[in-house]
């Protein structure tokens, strides 16, 4: 079937809006318990650096939701693998401008 303007895409209704919001913030959750670290004798930590230490649970929810937004981005570029359309690229385009920086911002905040 064939997109008609005016109707909306199946897979971008706005109720996949809050969904992706709440994926966001848990993954700006978990990184943050990353960023801020823990102290060294926390047996449940993870030793990242020498005097950088990061909560177990913080990371393996940081890692749960950026696994999650990246299936987001894989799941982007698959629609456009499928359709070959002007709005499938415009939607890969938007989806590589808000993912890639987030994912590079989070490689440099973590890097001492």
């Amino acid at each position: 079937a064939k997109w008609k303007p005016g109707t909306p895409d199946y897979e971008s209704t706005p109720a996949h809006y809050p969904i992706l919001l709440g994926l966001f913030g848990i993954t700006v959750g978990g990184f943050t318990a990353v960023v801020l670290g823990t102290e060294r004798d926390v047996p449940t930590s993870l030793r990242i650096a020498e005097d950088w230490r990061a909560p177990l649970g913080g990371a393996l929810i940081f890692l749960c939701g950026a696994f999650a937004l990246s299936g987001l981005f894989i799941a982007v570029a698959m629609q456009f693998h499928r359709k070959r359309t002007a709005r499938a690229a415009r939607a890969l385009f938007i989806a590589s401008i808000v993912y890639l920086p987030l994912l590079l911002g989070a490689l440099v905040l973590t890097k001492r």
